[in-house]
Protein backbone atom coordinates (compact mmCIF):
# COMPACT_ATOMS: atom_id res chain seq x y z
CA UNK A 1 0.00 0.00 0.00
CA UNK A 2 1.61 3.52 -0.85
CA UNK A 3 2.54 5.89 1.76
CA UNK A 4 -0.64 8.02 2.62
CA UNK A 5 -3.33 6.01 0.93
CA UNK A 6 -6.87 6.41 2.77
CA UNK A 7 -8.51 3.99 5.27
CA UNK A 8 -11.69 2.52 3.95
CA UNK A 9 -14.93 3.85 5.04
CA UNK A 10 -18.31 2.22 5.70
CA UNK A 11 -21.61 3.64 5.90
CA UNK A 12 -23.81 2.43 9.18
CA UNK A 13 -27.86 3.24 8.33
CA UNK A 14 -29.84 4.09 11.86
CA UNK A 15 -33.19 2.77 12.05
CA UNK A 16 -35.80 3.45 14.99
CA UNK A 17 -37.48 0.14 15.84
CA UNK A 18 -40.13 0.29 13.13
CA UNK A 19 -37.30 0.43 10.27
CA UNK A 20 -37.33 4.63 9.84
CA UNK A 21 -34.10 5.94 9.10
CA UNK A 22 -32.94 7.87 11.97
CA UNK A 23 -29.52 9.03 11.07
CA UNK A 24 -26.85 7.75 8.58
CA UNK A 25 -23.30 7.79 9.41
CA UNK A 26 -19.83 7.06 8.17
CA UNK A 27 -17.20 4.46 10.18
CA UNK A 28 -13.62 4.03 9.59
CA UNK A 29 -12.73 0.37 9.34
CA UNK A 30 -12.44 -1.17 12.83
CA UNK A 31 -13.48 1.76 14.37
CA UNK A 32 -16.55 2.79 16.20
CA UNK A 33 -19.21 4.57 15.66
CA UNK A 34 -21.44 7.29 17.40
CA UNK A 35 -25.22 6.41 17.80
CA UNK A 36 -28.07 9.07 17.69
CA UNK A 37 -29.77 9.68 20.71
CA UNK A 38 -33.56 8.13 21.67
CA UNK A 39 -35.84 8.41 23.76
CA UNK A 40 -35.41 6.10 27.28
CA UNK A 41 -38.97 5.22 27.53
CA UNK A 42 -41.81 5.10 24.58
CA UNK A 43 -44.97 4.66 26.28
CA UNK A 44 -46.36 1.61 28.62
CA UNK A 45 -48.20 -1.75 27.39
CA UNK A 46 -50.99 -2.85 30.39
CA UNK A 47 -48.41 -3.82 33.72
CA UNK A 48 -45.23 -3.41 31.76
CA UNK A 49 -43.02 0.40 30.27
CA UNK A 50 -41.51 -0.07 27.09
CA UNK A 51 -37.77 1.12 28.05
CA UNK A 52 -34.88 1.68 25.42
CA UNK A 53 -32.88 -1.90 25.43
CA UNK A 54 -29.80 -0.78 23.04
CA UNK A 55 -29.01 -1.18 19.16
CA UNK A 56 -29.16 -4.63 17.50
CA UNK A 57 -25.53 -4.62 16.38
CA UNK A 58 -22.06 -3.93 17.99
CA UNK A 59 -20.92 -0.63 17.09
CA UNK A 60 -17.55 -0.81 18.88
CA UNK A 61 -15.85 -1.72 15.31
CA UNK A 62 -17.33 -1.02 12.12
CA UNK A 63 -16.23 -3.44 9.39
CA UNK A 64 -18.46 -3.68 6.61
CA UNK A 65 -21.48 -1.24 6.07
CA UNK A 66 -24.32 -1.55 8.52
CA UNK A 67 -28.18 -1.18 9.10
CA UNK A 68 -28.68 -0.62 12.87
CA UNK A 69 -32.08 -1.34 14.39
CA UNK A 70 -32.72 0.13 17.41
CA UNK A 71 -34.89 -1.74 20.23
CA UNK A 72 -37.66 -1.71 23.42
CA UNK A 73 -37.79 -4.22 25.97
CA UNK A 74 -40.80 -4.42 28.15
CA UNK A 75 -39.72 -3.63 31.71
CA UNK A 76 -42.53 -4.55 35.18
CA UNK A 77 -44.15 -1.48 36.27
CA UNK A 78 -43.75 -0.26 39.95
CA UNK A 79 -46.55 -0.34 42.49
CA UNK A 80 -46.76 1.41 45.44
CA UNK A 81 -47.62 -1.03 48.50
CA UNK A 82 -48.56 1.34 51.57
CA UNK A 83 -48.35 -0.30 55.23
CA UNK A 84 -50.81 1.05 57.73
CA UNK A 85 -51.54 0.51 60.95
CA UNK A 86 -54.55 -0.98 63.03
CA UNK A 87 -55.25 2.77 63.98
CA UNK A 88 -54.78 3.82 59.96
CA UNK A 89 -51.41 5.58 61.12
CA UNK A 90 -48.70 5.02 58.06
CA UNK A 91 -46.20 1.92 58.95
CA UNK A 92 -44.21 2.70 55.96
CA UNK A 93 -43.81 2.10 52.09
CA UNK A 94 -41.81 0.14 49.16
CA UNK A 95 -42.24 -0.08 45.35
CA UNK A 96 -42.85 -3.17 44.26
CA UNK A 97 -42.64 -4.43 40.19
CA UNK A 98 -45.46 -5.88 38.88
CA UNK A 99 -45.66 -9.45 39.50
CA UNK A 100 -43.64 -9.44 42.04
CA UNK A 101 -43.75 -10.49 46.56
CA UNK A 102 -43.47 -7.27 48.50
CA UNK A 103 -40.74 -7.35 50.85
CA UNK A 104 -42.47 -6.99 54.04
CA UNK A 105 -39.91 -5.72 56.06
CA UNK A 106 -42.06 -4.19 58.26
CA UNK A 107 -42.96 -6.23 61.30
CA UNK A 108 -46.09 -4.13 63.28
CA UNK A 109 -46.56 -4.94 67.03
CA UNK A 110 -49.57 -4.52 69.25
CA UNK A 111 -49.53 -3.67 72.73
CA UNK A 112 -50.86 -6.62 75.02
CA UNK A 113 -54.36 -5.83 76.46
CA UNK A 114 -54.84 -6.65 80.23
CA UNK A 115 -56.78 -10.07 78.66
CA UNK A 116 -54.83 -10.97 75.56
CA UNK A 117 -51.16 -11.58 74.33
CA UNK A 118 -51.04 -10.11 70.98
CA UNK A 119 -49.25 -11.92 68.10
CA UNK A 120 -48.61 -10.47 64.36
CA UNK A 121 -49.55 -13.08 62.04
CA UNK A 122 -49.59 -11.85 58.65
CA UNK A 123 -51.58 -8.55 56.53
CA UNK A 124 -54.93 -8.45 55.76
CA UNK A 125 -54.19 -8.93 51.69
CA UNK A 126 -51.77 -10.88 49.24
CA UNK A 127 -48.29 -9.63 49.20
CA UNK A 128 -46.69 -12.29 47.22
CA UNK A 129 -48.11 -11.43 43.96
CA UNK A 130 -48.00 -7.38 43.13
CA UNK A 131 -50.38 -6.03 40.66
CA UNK A 132 -51.72 -2.55 41.50
CA UNK A 133 -51.05 0.13 44.54
CA UNK A 134 -51.87 -2.30 47.61
CA UNK A 135 -52.73 -0.96 51.05
CA UNK A 136 -52.16 -3.60 53.93
CA UNK A 137 -53.32 -3.90 57.30
CA UNK A 138 -51.78 -5.67 59.93
CA UNK A 139 -53.52 -9.02 61.11
CA UNK A 140 -53.06 -9.97 65.04
CA UNK A 141 -53.32 -13.54 66.75
CA UNK A 142 -54.59 -12.88 70.40
CA UNK A 143 -53.50 -15.32 73.06
CA UNK A 144 -55.87 -15.36 76.28
CA UNK A 145 -52.93 -13.66 79.43
CA UNK A 146 -52.78 -16.15 82.40
CA UNK A 147 -51.85 -14.22 85.96
CA UNK A 148 -50.30 -15.37 89.29
CA UNK A 149 -52.67 -16.16 91.95
CA UNK A 150 -51.30 -16.48 95.64
CA UNK A 151 -52.94 -17.80 98.47
CA UNK A 152 -51.63 -16.47 101.34
CA UNK A 153 -51.51 -17.19 105.50
CA UNK A 154 -51.92 -13.91 108.03
CA UNK A 155 -48.05 -14.93 108.50
CA UNK A 156 -47.38 -14.48 104.48
CA UNK A 157 -46.61 -18.15 104.02
CA UNK A 158 -47.92 -19.52 100.72
CA UNK A 159 -51.02 -21.88 101.05
CA UNK A 160 -51.15 -21.97 97.09
CA UNK A 161 -50.66 -20.54 93.86
CA UNK A 162 -51.23 -21.19 90.30
CA UNK A 163 -51.61 -19.34 86.54
CA UNK A 164 -55.26 -18.54 85.95
CA UNK A 165 -56.31 -17.08 82.62
CA UNK A 166 -57.85 -13.59 82.80
CA UNK A 167 -61.51 -13.49 83.64
CA UNK A 168 -61.43 -17.17 85.22
CA UNK A 169 -61.95 -17.57 88.78
CA UNK A 170 -59.32 -19.08 90.91
CA UNK A 171 -59.76 -22.54 93.38
CA UNK A 172 -58.79 -21.59 96.95
CA UNK A 173 -57.41 -24.08 98.98
CA UNK A 174 -58.66 -25.74 101.97
CA UNK A 175 -59.95 -23.81 104.96
CA UNK A 176 -56.90 -22.39 106.66
CA UNK A 177 -56.25 -22.73 110.53
CA UNK A 178 -54.33 -20.06 113.17
CA UNK A 179 -53.09 -21.67 116.58
CA UNK A 180 -54.37 -19.91 119.02
CA UNK A 181 -52.09 -17.37 121.84
CA UNK A 182 -52.50 -16.61 124.91
CA UNK A 183 -55.01 -13.64 124.39
CA UNK A 184 -57.30 -15.33 121.17
CA UNK A 185 -58.53 -18.21 119.77
CA UNK A 186 -59.00 -17.01 115.98
CA UNK A 187 -61.48 -18.55 113.34
CA UNK A 188 -60.91 -18.65 109.70
CA UNK A 189 -63.79 -15.93 108.26
CA UNK A 190 -62.99 -16.09 104.82
CA UNK A 191 -60.45 -14.02 102.45
CA UNK A 192 -59.64 -10.50 102.19
CA UNK A 193 -60.38 -9.86 98.58
CA UNK A 194 -62.75 -11.52 95.51
CA UNK A 195 -60.84 -14.03 93.10
CA UNK A 196 -64.15 -15.21 90.91
CA UNK A 197 -62.88 -13.40 88.00
CA UNK A 198 -58.73 -12.82 87.95
CA UNK A 199 -58.14 -9.43 85.84
CA UNK A 200 -53.88 -9.30 87.03
CA UNK A 201 -51.66 -10.56 89.61
CA UNK A 202 -52.75 -10.89 93.22
CA UNK A 203 -52.43 -11.96 96.32
CA UNK A 204 -55.24 -13.28 98.80
CA UNK A 205 -54.92 -12.94 102.43
CA UNK A 206 -56.82 -15.42 104.86
CA UNK A 207 -58.76 -13.67 107.47
CA UNK A 208 -59.27 -14.70 110.77
CA UNK A 209 -61.83 -13.34 113.62
CA UNK A 210 -60.09 -13.15 116.96
CA UNK A 211 -61.91 -14.40 120.07
CA UNK A 212 -60.92 -13.48 123.92
CA UNK A 213 -60.24 -16.55 125.41
CA UNK A 214 -60.75 -17.22 129.07
CA UNK A 215 -59.42 -18.41 131.96
CA UNK A 216 -60.55 -20.56 135.19
CA UNK A 217 -59.26 -18.40 137.90
CA UNK A 218 -59.31 -19.93 141.50
CA UNK A 219 -58.79 -18.45 144.41
CA UNK A 220 -58.50 -20.65 148.19
CA UNK A 221 -57.86 -19.07 151.49
CA UNK A 222 -55.65 -21.61 152.66
CA UNK A 223 -57.36 -24.42 151.74
CA UNK A 224 -60.95 -23.09 151.46
CA UNK A 225 -62.08 -22.14 148.01
CA UNK A 226 -63.17 -18.68 148.15
CA UNK A 227 -64.53 -17.97 144.08
CA UNK A 228 -63.84 -19.53 141.21
CA UNK A 229 -65.18 -17.43 138.00
CA UNK A 230 -64.33 -17.01 133.93
CA UNK A 231 -61.79 -14.47 132.92
CA UNK A 232 -61.14 -12.85 129.63
CA UNK A 233 -57.26 -12.88 128.61
CA UNK A 234 -56.48 -9.67 130.37
CA UNK A 235 -59.07 -8.84 132.88
CA UNK A 236 -57.88 -7.60 136.45
CA UNK A 237 -57.92 -10.10 139.34
CA UNK A 238 -59.79 -8.61 142.37
CA UNK A 239 -58.96 -10.53 145.26
CA UNK A 240 -61.03 -10.85 148.41
CA UNK A 241 -60.91 -8.93 151.57
CA UNK A 242 -59.34 -10.85 154.31
CA UNK A 243 -57.83 -10.89 156.83
CA UNK A 244 -56.76 -12.56 160.34
CA UNK A 245 -55.75 -10.67 163.34
CA UNK A 246 -51.67 -10.85 163.96
CA UNK A 247 -51.22 -12.11 160.40
CA UNK A 248 -50.20 -10.75 156.97
CA UNK A 249 -51.86 -12.68 153.85
CA UNK A 250 -49.38 -13.02 151.06
CA UNK A 251 -51.08 -14.53 147.95
CA UNK A 252 -49.33 -16.97 145.59
CA UNK A 253 -49.24 -16.32 142.97
CA UNK A 254 -50.45 -12.77 142.86
CA UNK A 255 -50.42 -11.31 139.16
CA UNK A 256 -52.12 -8.36 138.75
CA UNK A 257 -54.04 -9.94 135.36
CA UNK A 258 -55.28 -12.90 133.88
CA UNK A 259 -52.87 -14.42 131.65
CA UNK A 260 -53.63 -18.00 131.95
CA UNK A 261 -55.44 -20.52 134.03
CA UNK A 262 -54.26 -20.04 137.23
CA UNK A 263 -54.77 -20.92 141.16
CA UNK A 264 -54.22 -18.35 143.23
CA UNK A 265 -54.29 -19.70 147.29
CA UNK A 266 -53.91 -17.15 150.26
CA UNK A 267 -51.72 -18.20 153.57
CA UNK A 268 -51.34 -16.53 156.57
CA UNK A 269 -48.03 -15.58 158.26
CA UNK A 270 -47.56 -14.22 161.30
CA UNK A 271 -47.21 -10.48 160.76
CA UNK A 272 -44.32 -10.26 163.22
CA UNK A 273 -42.14 -12.86 162.87
CA UNK A 274 -38.54 -13.29 164.60
CA UNK A 275 -35.67 -11.32 162.99
CA UNK A 276 -37.69 -8.55 161.28
CA UNK A 277 -37.71 -5.04 161.94
CA UNK A 278 -39.76 -1.55 162.71
CA UNK A 279 -39.23 1.55 162.45
CA UNK A 280 -41.65 2.96 164.49
CA UNK A 281 -40.81 6.91 164.50
CA UNK A 282 -38.64 7.36 167.51
CA UNK A 283 -38.08 3.87 167.58
CA UNK A 284 -36.23 0.93 165.83
CA UNK A 285 -36.92 -2.72 166.78
CA UNK A 286 -36.10 -6.00 165.81
CA UNK A 287 -38.38 -8.85 166.80
CA UNK A 288 -36.85 -11.49 169.56
CA UNK A 289 -39.68 -13.22 170.19
CA UNK A 290 -42.62 -13.51 168.28
CA UNK A 291 -45.07 -15.02 170.51
CA UNK A 292 -48.30 -13.13 170.57
CA UNK A 293 -48.79 -13.36 174.48
CA UNK A 294 -45.36 -13.08 175.30
CA UNK A 295 -43.32 -11.33 172.46
CA UNK A 296 -40.29 -9.23 172.80
CA UNK A 297 -38.21 -7.01 170.65
CA UNK A 298 -34.65 -5.64 170.56
CA UNK A 299 -33.88 -1.80 171.13
CA UNK A 300 -32.06 -0.82 167.54
CA UNK A 301 -32.31 2.91 168.03
CA UNK A 302 -33.98 5.35 170.04
CA UNK A 303 -34.19 8.93 169.63
CA UNK A 304 -34.84 11.80 172.03
CA UNK A 305 -34.04 15.36 172.44
CA UNK A 306 -34.70 15.17 176.00
CA UNK A 307 -32.47 15.15 179.31
CA UNK A 308 -33.99 12.35 181.08
CA UNK A 309 -34.71 9.62 178.97
CA UNK A 310 -36.92 6.93 180.10
CA UNK A 311 -37.46 3.78 177.90
CA UNK A 312 -41.40 2.59 177.21
CA UNK A 313 -41.53 -1.28 178.56
CA UNK A 314 -43.55 -1.76 175.33
CA UNK A 315 -44.24 -1.69 172.00
CA UNK A 316 -46.97 -1.42 169.45
CA UNK A 317 -46.40 -3.23 166.49
CA UNK A 318 -49.16 -4.09 164.39
CA UNK A 319 -52.12 -5.54 166.76
CA UNK A 320 -49.68 -6.62 169.66
CA UNK A 321 -48.15 -4.67 172.32
CA UNK A 322 -44.34 -6.25 172.87
CA UNK A 323 -41.86 -5.76 175.42
CA UNK A 324 -38.46 -4.42 174.88
CA UNK A 325 -36.34 -7.33 176.43
CA UNK A 326 -32.81 -6.24 174.63
CA UNK A 327 -30.69 -3.34 174.06
CA UNK A 328 -28.57 -3.64 170.75
CA UNK A 329 -25.32 -1.69 170.02
CA UNK A 330 -25.24 2.45 170.18
CA UNK A 331 -28.92 2.29 170.42
CA UNK A 332 -28.92 5.80 171.87
CA UNK A 333 -26.25 7.61 170.09
CA UNK A 334 -29.24 9.69 168.89
CA UNK A 335 -30.22 11.02 171.92
CA UNK A 336 -27.46 13.94 171.66
CA UNK A 337 -29.76 15.81 175.00
CA UNK A 338 -29.70 12.86 177.54
CA UNK A 339 -27.72 12.76 180.38
CA UNK A 340 -29.88 10.30 182.93
CA UNK A 341 -30.90 7.30 181.20
CA UNK A 342 -33.96 4.97 182.71
CA UNK A 343 -34.17 0.88 181.38
CA UNK A 344 -37.26 -0.40 182.13
CA UNK A 345 -37.43 -3.74 184.12
CA UNK A 346 -38.42 -5.73 180.80
CA UNK A 347 -34.89 -5.23 179.77
CA UNK A 348 -32.87 -8.44 180.62
CA UNK A 349 -29.80 -8.12 178.48
CA UNK A 350 -27.57 -5.11 177.19
CA UNK A 351 -25.82 -6.19 173.65
CA UNK A 352 -22.19 -5.55 172.47
CA UNK A 353 -21.79 -1.75 173.11
CA UNK A 354 -25.49 -1.23 174.08
CA UNK A 355 -24.78 2.08 176.16
CA UNK A 356 -21.19 3.15 174.41
CA UNK A 357 -20.82 6.49 172.17
CA UNK A 358 -23.71 8.87 174.52
CA UNK A 359 -21.34 11.38 175.42
CA UNK A 360 -23.32 13.45 177.80
CA UNK A 361 -24.84 10.62 179.76
CA UNK A 362 -24.20 11.41 183.51
CA UNK A 363 -26.21 8.39 185.43
CA UNK A 364 -28.11 5.39 183.99
CA UNK A 365 -30.96 3.40 185.86
CA UNK A 366 -30.68 -0.61 184.99
CA UNK A 367 -33.72 -1.56 186.41
CA UNK A 368 -34.80 -4.84 187.79
CA UNK A 369 -34.56 -7.59 184.85
CA UNK A 370 -31.14 -7.12 183.88
CA UNK A 371 -29.44 -10.54 183.75
CA UNK A 372 -26.54 -10.17 180.94
CA UNK A 373 -24.47 -7.52 180.08
CA UNK A 374 -22.50 -7.41 177.18
CA UNK A 375 -18.68 -6.18 175.92
CA UNK A 376 -17.89 -2.71 175.96
CA UNK A 377 -21.22 -1.87 177.02
CA UNK A 378 -20.72 1.52 178.77
CA UNK A 379 -17.36 2.41 176.64
CA UNK A 380 -16.73 5.70 175.33
CA UNK A 381 -19.10 7.14 178.04
CA UNK A 382 -17.06 10.06 179.12
CA UNK A 383 -19.21 11.52 181.38
CA UNK A 384 -21.08 9.00 182.75
CA UNK A 385 -20.43 9.10 186.87
CA UNK A 386 -23.36 6.81 188.08
CA UNK A 387 -24.70 3.30 187.28
CA UNK A 388 -27.87 2.80 189.52
CA UNK A 389 -28.36 -1.60 189.63
CA UNK A 390 -31.78 -2.84 190.90
CA UNK A 391 -31.64 -6.24 189.83
CA UNK A 392 -30.74 -9.47 191.76
CA UNK A 393 -30.67 -11.92 188.88
CA UNK A 394 -28.41 -10.19 187.11
CA UNK A 395 -25.94 -13.50 185.77
CA UNK A 396 -23.09 -12.13 183.57
CA UNK A 397 -21.26 -9.21 182.83
CA UNK A 398 -18.31 -9.14 180.49
CA UNK A 399 -14.70 -8.79 181.78
CA UNK A 400 -14.59 -5.56 179.19
CA UNK A 401 -17.64 -4.23 179.70
CA UNK A 402 -16.20 -1.09 181.39
CA UNK A 403 -12.92 -0.94 179.26
CA UNK A 404 -12.34 2.82 177.89
CA UNK A 405 -14.08 4.63 180.15
CA UNK A 406 -11.81 7.55 180.89
CA UNK A 407 -13.33 8.41 184.90
CA UNK A 408 -14.48 6.23 188.07
CA UNK A 409 -17.89 5.21 188.25
CA UNK A 410 -20.14 4.26 190.97
CA UNK A 411 -21.96 1.52 191.07
CA UNK A 412 -25.12 2.03 193.42
CA UNK A 413 -26.56 -1.66 194.54
CA UNK A 414 -28.90 -2.63 197.62
CA UNK A 415 -26.82 -4.30 200.62
CA UNK A 416 -28.17 -7.73 199.39
CA UNK A 417 -27.59 -7.21 195.58
CA UNK A 418 -23.60 -6.11 196.69
CA UNK A 419 -23.19 -9.23 198.62
CA UNK A 420 -24.65 -11.64 195.69
CA UNK A 421 -23.19 -9.55 192.65
CA UNK A 422 -20.52 -7.06 193.13
CA UNK A 423 -18.39 -10.55 191.91
CA UNK A 424 -19.32 -10.30 188.86
CA UNK A 425 -18.50 -6.50 188.58
CA UNK A 426 -15.49 -6.97 190.44
CA UNK A 427 -13.96 -8.73 187.86
CA UNK A 428 -15.05 -6.11 184.98
CA UNK A 429 -13.72 -3.45 187.56
CA UNK A 430 -10.02 -3.31 185.83
CA UNK A 431 -7.29 -1.21 187.40
CA UNK A 432 -9.27 0.61 189.79
CA UNK A 433 -11.70 2.19 186.80
CA UNK A 434 -14.87 1.34 189.15
CA UNK A 435 -15.53 1.99 192.78
CA UNK A 436 -18.29 -0.22 193.92
CA UNK A 437 -20.56 0.97 197.07
CA UNK A 438 -23.95 0.04 198.63
CA UNK A 439 -27.43 2.04 197.80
Amino acid sequence: MAEGKKKQQHIVVFQDEKGKVIKTAFAVHGESVTAPDLPGSKGSQGHYDLVFGGWDQDLSSITANLVVKAFYKKVPKKYLVMYFNEDGSVLGTEFVPYGSPAEEKIQPKKDDSDEFHYRFIGWDTDLSKIEKDTMARPLFGKIRRSYPVRFLDEDGRVLKEARILYGRPAAAPSDPSKESDPVFHYHFSGWDRPFDSITGPVDVRAVYESEYREYPVRIYEEDRLVSEISCHYGDLIEYPDLSRKGYTLTWTPMPDRVEEEVTIRGTYEFSNPAGKEFDLGNIACRIVNPSIEAGTVCLLRYDSEEGRVRIPEQVLIGDYYYRISEIDARAFCGCTAMEILEIPASVAQLHEEALSGCRRLKEINLGRGIRKIGKHAFSENTHLKKIVLESDTIRFVHRSAFERMDAPVVIAMRPNIYQKRFALFEKAMGSGAIIARQI
